[in-house]
């Protein structure tokens, strides 16, 4: 077969679906809010980056799960000016499925559907029970080739209409097929019209050698006319570890010029993960002693995006970022956890006078928008001086700070939450260390509130504000919600803004019982409170479950408080003035 041209590669982003499929552990996982909000917004990203194609979900599935009908339809909807964005939805080879797609994404600039081929032997064994028993295996093979072949051919034909842009077939379990098979299967789908076909590697069980060989093989058998007549894409997964370099080892070859897999850390996906994103875009873009092959270059893309798409795709998932995610993760800038060597480091780099991660690395961080310092590693070993380093290389203030109480509270959070100490969570520990509760501006005393604001009965909360003895009340979902209702009224009829969570997590740490001792689990809050559209990071400690959530409300509004002391003295008196007139 003659050697077609080498087509640049695009990116096919299928977080919003086969990144939902990861196993979930406590501790790693939180509460999505407004999850199609959050989808939309993650979308968005993924145009601006420089991504081609999305996978948005299943719009047919009978529990949306955040990746059904309404997260596709809303996507599409968003992208209805878009058309250099494939906004597409995965289906099985049914016509009532792809009827549903279809409707589902038509509302993009450019659509698509994502149709699932299952023939490989182990599915074939599966579809058997539809068979009578003597059947042959091959009459079953031929049948439902038959049966997907009609599928491709249905929505190739809405394609032809108008109705959508792109037929993308997956040829699930393809490394797995007999090679004559998956030449057949392929022939089939491009002669039924499909613009692109997908040679997954399922079950991650080949490594960058005989996955391009497949695609060769496969190539070799179909001939130059079909194998040019639609893009060809490679879907790894990372069950023993390959799924980058054998996406990688394709896009090179120039076999495959769709490459797939998920954001939003480590590769979030079934099993061990899908081939992890952040990993590609890196080797795509990172400096090189050699460049890479022309087809390879100028691909489009904003690396300067990439951590924030990454964050968007955590909120979308409900899923930290796990710390030894490569690039994005808390670890991937190393620095040792060793109280000792991280006091050396930071003397090395004051001696220095360079704190640039250019320094020690072949590629910077900031390249692809991750913040130039590490985050701080906190283990049993890291030393107060560690901390009080970490915060000043951060210009974090440390003025009146308990280092004994700071050190408590950094020791506590990153063994609960199994990562790295982000800049945003140094600075509130810091805060809070440094502002005792009683010269705080908003006082609370917890015992005192009466009702949990449920089902219409409103919580009543005795407040110091500002000096001012208040009562004030508001309901929601749980206690937490009507404590931000009762401050977002007071902080709207004071000061005309308002307050909302956007970000809420929590889990119980049991310190160690000795001897028979019995010790009550400390509840840890972890928690984002948007001020008049500020984010502010904070947290709550408390054995009370309750407790520790307001806490960490109280503390989000002190520390915003605290930094807009003199804009707020402006508005009140402004508001004042108002009811003057």
């Amino acid at each position: 077969m003659e050697t077609p041209e080498l087509r640049k590669p695009e990116l096919l982003c299928s977080t919003l679906r086969d990144g939902r499929q990861l196993v979930r552990k406590r501790g790693d996982v939180f509460k999505v809010r407004d999850p199609v909000r959050r989808a939309v917004e993650y979308a968005q990203t993924l145009h601006r980056f420089g991504v081609r194609h999305m996978d948005a979900g299943v719009p047919a599935a009978t529990q949306d799960g955040g990746i059904g009908r309404a997260t596709v339809e809303a996507v599409a909807r968003a992208m209805a000016e878009q058309p250099d964005f494939t906004v597409m939805g995965f289906t099985r080879g049914k016509e009532r499925d792809i009827a549903s797609t279809v409707s589902a994404v038509s509302h993009a600039a450019r659509s698509g559907v994502l149709m699932l081929v299952s023939l490989s032997n182990t599915h074939l064994a599966k579809y058997r029970g539809r068979f009578p028993v003597d059947t042959p295996d091959d009459d079953i093979y031929r049948d439902m080739l038959t049966q997907f072949e009609a599928a491709a051919r249905l929505a190739c034909s809405m394609r032809d209409t108008g109705e959508i842009d792109v037929v993308h077939a997956y040829l699930e379990d393809a490394t797995r097929m007999d090679d004559r098979q998956r030449a057949e299967v392929s022939e089939a789908m491009i002669d039924a019209g499909v613009d692109m076909l997908c040679l997954p590697d399922t079950l991650g069980v080949t490594d960058e050698h005989e996955y391009v060989e497949m695609f060769r093989d496969t190539q070799d058998r179909l001939g130059s006319p079909r194998t040019n007549a639609v893009l060809w894409g490679a879907h790894c997964h990372s069950d023993f570890a390959n799924a980058e370099a054998n996406t990688m080892a394709a896009a090179r070859a120039g076999v495959a010029q769709v490459l797939e897999g998920t954001f939003g850390g480590g590769g979030p996906g079934e099993g061990l993960g899908n081939a992890d994103l952040n990993v590609i875009v890196y080797q795509l873009l990172r400096k090189r002693r050699r460049e890479l092959a022309p087809h390879l270059q100028n691909l489009g893309l904003t690396p300067q995006l990439l951590y924030e798409l990454n964050q968007q795709a955590s909120q979308v998932l409900g899923r930290h970022i796990p710390p030894n995610a490569p690039l994005v993760g808390s670890k991937a800038q190393r620095q040792t956890g060793a109280g000792i060597h991280q006091d050396g480091v930071a003397k090395e780099r004051r001696e220095n006078g360079n704190g640039s991660s250019d320094r020690m690395y072949f590629h910077s961080f900031t390249d692809f928008g991750v913040p130039d310092r590490p985050r701080f590693a906190v283990t049993d070993m890291s030393g107060r001086s560690g901390l009080r380093e970490a915060m000043h290389e951060r210009g974090i203030t440390t003025d009146g700070m308990d280092l004994v109480r700071a050190y408590n509270h950094a020791i506590r959070m990153a063994k609960y939450f199994n990562y790295e100490l982000t800049d945003d969570r140094l600075q509130a520990i810091a805060w809070e260390a440094s502002h005792p509760e009683d010269n705080r501006m908003v006082q609370v005393d917890l015992d005192a509130i009466e009702g949990d604001g449920q089902h219409g009965n409103p919580m009543s909360i005795p407040i110091e504000f500002c000096g001012e003895q208040l009562v004030i009340s508001g309901t929601g979902k749980g206690a937490l919600g009507a404590f931000n209702d009762a401050l977002n009224k007071l902080m709207k009829h004071r000061f005309g803004i308002g307050i909302d969570i956007t970000y809420f997590d929590e889990g119980a740490e049991t310190e160690a019982a000795t001897e028979g001792e019995k010790h009550d689990a400390v509840v840890i809050a972890d928690t984002i409170f948007r001020v008049n559209g500020d984010d502010v990071t904070s947290f709550g400690f408390d054995e009370n479950q309750v407790y520790a959530s307001l806490k960490a409300c109280l503390l989000a509004l002190n520390i915003w408080l605290d930094q807009q002391s003199e804009e707020l003295e402006e508005l009140q008196a402004q508001r004042a003035a108002m009811v003057d007139v």
